[in-house]
């Protein structure tokens, strides 16, 4: 518990002034939905003025071996860890480069 709240002070730290502090309840959005985080995007920078840090955590596993995982469970994983986390750090990107170049 100490490491998250030294890290969320340093993250806090790192923020613009007008940031700092500031709790923000977003929209509920799937990682694995592309629309829902183009959007989510967009609401932040509407929301908080712009986009100034990402913090990509969502992930998710099963706890089984792999002769014992389907396919689909598979897939569910790679959506989730590799796909969401691609698409939110892809948006994130092209929204900051708009706004900073």
């Amino acid at each position: 518990q100490f490491k998250c709240q030294e890290a969320a002070a340093t993250i806090n730290k790192a923020l613009p002034a007008g940031c700092q502090g500031r709790v923000i309840a977003a929209p509920s959005t799937s990682i694995i939905n592309e629309e829902e985080i183009v959007s989510l995007i967009s609401w932040v920078v509407e929301t908080c003025g712009g986009l100034h840090m990402l913090v990509n955590n969502a992930g998710g596993q099963f706890v089984s071996s792999a002769e014992e995982m389907s396919t689909r469970g598979f897939m569910a994983v790679v959506e989730t860890n590799l796909k969401g986390t691609f698409v939110m750090c892809r948006e994130a990107y092209t929204q900051w480069m708009r706004d900073n170049g």
